[in-house]
């Protein structure tokens, strides 16, 4: 990402080796992501015969398991960032809701949010915000933890700050299968199909809005947390290997 260019030059490579793999091999194309294969399928449409199998193979995620809520801050909403901020997307979008929060008022004492940052270089990169408030929002840096369960027991939901991704993010399925809020960006939820259905999942345009809308969102009272469908059977990973392997 840093510098820009260098993207677009790494890019460059990748789609000609994307086009001779298309060009040279006549086998099915499966995506994690029905957004993602209807783009690729749209970038090299004047290569792709009509007979070519392209689409979404869902990935496999945990059984549902609802977490026992301990040590619940009643009056403030409770959220989560994790995940490994030497990515990109996690540290992009981190440090941009940051930013939008500084916007607000950097040196407000009202605290009606508050977030717990964890998981790998949490620590070397947001220990400065330790014990901080921004913008009503107080934020605990973890570092890494023992049990990702054990802190999410003390949390409302997960934010996943990402602007865009390429692909169905284990996180956004693990978070609704534990029964908590997710709040992420339209990007981020549209590869997970009929993401619309579900109340507990959030969705705002973009990490501004995410912002804007943090001290208004209120979740304690929202009588629906529990009454969504289940996420549908997809298969795990080792059964779709399994089967993948098996047919002819």
């Amino acid at each position: 990402q840093k510098p820009k260019y260098l993207r677009f030059i790494f890019l460059i490579p990748s789609y000609i080796c994307e086009l001779c793999f298309i060009i040279l091999t006549e086998c099915p194309l499966f995506f994690n992501s029905s957004e993602v294969a209807k783009e690729f399928a749209n970038r090299y449409k004047y290569f792709i015969s009509d007979k070519r199998e392209i689409k979404c193979l869902n990935i496999g995620h945990p059984p549902t398991k609802f977490l026992d809520k301990k040590n619940l801050k009643p009056y403030q909403n409770n959220y989560a960032i994790y995940g490994n901020f030497l990515f990109y997307e996690s540290e992009n979008g981190l440090n941009k809701l940051i930013e939008e929060l500084k916007k607000i008022d950097e040196n407000s004492s009202k605290v009606h949010t508050n977030i717990y940052i964890f998981g790998k270089n949490s620590t070397q990169m947001y220990s400065k915000y330790n014990d901080l408030c921004i913008g009503g929002v107080y934020f605990s840096v973890l570092g890494m933890v023992d049990s990702i369960e054990d802190i999410l027991q003390s949390c409302d939901g997960v934010i996943i700050p990402v602007e865009r991704t390429g692909g169905l993010k284990i996180k956004l399925l693990e978070t609704l299968k534990y029964g908590l809020y997710a709040i992420t960006t339209k990007n981020v939820a549209k590869h997970l199909k009929d993401f619309k259905n579900y109340n507990h999942l959030k969705v705002f345009n973009g990490i501004e809005d995410i912002v804007k809308n943090l001290e208004t969102i209120n979740i304690k009272d929202d009588k629906n947390m529990f009454l969504d469908n289940s996420l549908p059977n997809w298969e795990t990973h080792y059964r779709l290997v399994e089967r993948l392997f098996s047919d002819e």
